[in-house]
C-alpha cells in the first residue's frame, strides 16, 4: 500500500492502492496561504519575493502539524520502507524517513533546485544556467552571471544558517529526534532523485547518475473520456479552431482583477477563434459568446485535439509538458514560483509568447493571440520540441518505476 501525505482534499477517484492522508491542520493552512490569491499576490508582492514567503509559511505549516494530535498519532504509528520527498519545501518528510530508518528519494517538480546542488553532488553551472527564482535571460551578461552566482549562494546560506536550524530545533524538540543529523547531512543520504525535466524542454545539465530526468511521465497515451458537449464544441470549432485557457488549480482565472478579466474577455471577443476556459464560478454577462466554460477540463484530451490552436497558461511545468507532447504553442502568463523561468524558455525558443499580467495591455494580448494564430513558426517549433521530447530509449514513467524498484531492491544508496 502506498501512502500520500497531501495538503489537498482527497479526490473522489483516488487510486485504490494509494491511501491519501490530508491533515486537517495542513489543509487549513494551505487554504489560508493561497486564499488571498496567487494572482493578486503577483501584483502586490512580486514573483521574486513570493519565493521568500515560502520559508516562513513552511515553518508555520510544520508548527501547525506538530500541534495536530490526530496527525501526530498517524506519524507515530506509520511504517514505511521508502519515502519520496518533494524537493520544494517538504522537509517534514525528513522526519518521517529518519524515524522509519527508511530509504528515501527526492522527487522534484522541476529540474533540481540550486539549493540542493551541494547535497546531491550536482556541478554548479551558474555561468550559463539562469537561476529559477530571478529568471535572468538565457544569454546572460557578465553582471547577470555574477548575480546568478550570488543568488544561489544567498539561498544556500539562508537555508543552512536560518531555515534549517529552525526546523531542526522544531523536530528535535517536538518529535524527540535528538540524534537526527543536520538536514544538509541528511540530504546527502538520498538514494535517488526523480526530476521533472528533460533536455529537449529545459537544458542539458550535468547530472549525477542517480538524478533521473523523468519529465513528461504524467503524460498518458490513453486519455480519459471527454464529456459529450465538450467534444461537440471542439469538433464543431472547424478551421478557426479554439484556444485553451487555464491557469491551473492554485491560480484561478476567476480570481483575476476585474480590469484584467476585461482585457482577456475583449481579446477573446475580437479573436478569429474560439476559447475553452477552466471556470468554476458564476458566468458573468460580459463573457464573450465564443467561449466554452467548465469547472473541470480533461486537459490532455483537449491538447491532443486536432482543432486546438494554442494554450494560454500560467506556465506550470506539467501543463507545458502536456502541450509539448501534443505540439501545441503557448501564451505563458507566469504567476508564481519557477513559472517565469519556464516562460522565458518558451519565449526565447519561439515555442510561444510570454506576457506579463501586472502590466498587460489590451494591445499586447490582442497581438499575442493574433501572432500565435497567424505565425506558423510557433507551431513548427513546438512540434520539433515534441519529437525530441518523446523520442527516448525508455518512457519516463517506466524509468521512474525501474529506478524506484532498483533502490528498493538494493536498499539505501548514498549519492555523496
Amino acid at each position: 500500500m502506498k501512502t500520500l501525505l497531501n495538503s489537498i482534499v482527497k479526490p473522489q477517484d483516488a487510486h485504490p492502492k494509494v491511501r491519501e492522508i490530508v491533515p486537517k491542520s495542513l489543509e487549513k493552512f494551505v487554504q489560508q496561504f493561497t486564499g488571498g490569491g496567487l494572482l493578486e499576490a503577483r501584483f502586490t508582492i512580486g514573483s521574486e519575493k513570493l519565493w521568500f514567503t515560502l520559508v516562513g509559511a513552511s515553518v508555520s505549516a510544520y508548527t501547525s502539524l506538530l500541534e495536530d494530535e490526530e496527525f501526530l498519532g498517524w506519524y507515530e504509528t506509520s511504517e514505511f520502507d521508502l519515502v519520496f520527498i518533494d524537493s520544494f519545501f517538504s522537509e517534514f518528510a525528513y522526519a518521517i524517513a529518519y524515524k522509519n530508518r527508511a530509504t528515501f528519494a527526492f522527487i522534484s517538480t522541476t529540474a533540481p533546485y540550486s539549493w540542493q546542488y551541494d547535497a546531491l553532488g550536482i556541478p554548479v553551472e551558474h555561468s550559463w544556467l539562469p537561476d529559477m527564482q530571478w529568471h535572468y535571460p538565457e544569454d546572460m551578461s557578465l553582471y547577470y552571471r555574477i548575480m546568478n552566482t550570488y543568488r544561489t549562494l544567498e539561498w544556500l546560506f539562508f537555508r543552512w544558517y536560518s531555515y534549517y536550524p529552525q526546523l531542526e530545533k522544531l523536530f528535535k524538540d517536538r518529535l524527540g529526534l535528538k540524534d537526527m543529523p543536520g538536514f544538509l547531512e541528511f540530504e546527502k543520504n538520498a538514494s535517488l532523485v526523480l526530476a521533472n525535466t528533460h533536455y529537449a524542454e529545459e537544458y542539458g545539465r550535468s547530472l549525477p547518475p542517480f538524478v533521473i530526468p523523468v519529465g513528461g511521465m504524467h503524460c498518458f497515451e490513453s486519455k480519459d473520456s471527454t464529456p459529450k458537449d465538450l467534444e461537440m464544441f471542439m469538433n464543431n470549432s472547424g478551421s478557426t479552431g479554439f484556444i485553451l485557457v487555464s491557469f491551473g488549480s492554485a491560480a484561478q482565472i476567476t480570481g483575476m482583477r476585474d480590469s484584467l478579466k476585461a482585457i482577456f474577455f475583449e481579446s477573446m471577443r475580437k479573436a478569429n477563434t474560439n476559447f475553452l476556459i477552466k471556470w468554476d464560478d458564476e458566468i458573468p454577462s460580459t463573457m464573450p459568446p465564443n467561449v466554452y466554460t467548465a469547472s473541470w477540463l480533461p486537459q490532455q484530451n483537449i491538447l491532443a485535439h486536432p482543432n486546438i490552436k494554442g494554450f494560454i497558461t500560467h506556465g506550470g511545468l506539467l501543463g507545458i509538458h502536456e502541450a509539448i507532447c501534443s505540439g501545441v504553442p503557448l501564451i505563458v502568463a507566469p504567476v508564481f514560483a519557477e513559472q517565469e523561468y519556464n516562460g522565458n524558455r518558451i519565449h526565447s525558443r519561439r515555442r510561444g509568447i510570454k506576457i506579463e499580467l501586472t502590466t498587460l495591455t489590451q494591445e499586447e494580448l490582442d497581438n499575442a493571440i493574433a501572432n500565435l494564430l497567424t505565425d506558423p513558426s510557433y507551431k513548427k517549433n513546438m512540434e520539433e520540441a515534441s519529437r525530441l521530447f518523446l523520442d527516448r530509449p525508455q518512457k519516463p514513467l517506466d524509468a521512474a518505476v525501474w529506478w524506484t524498484e532498483f533502490i528498493l531492491r538494493h536498499g539505501p544508496l548514498s549519492l555523496s
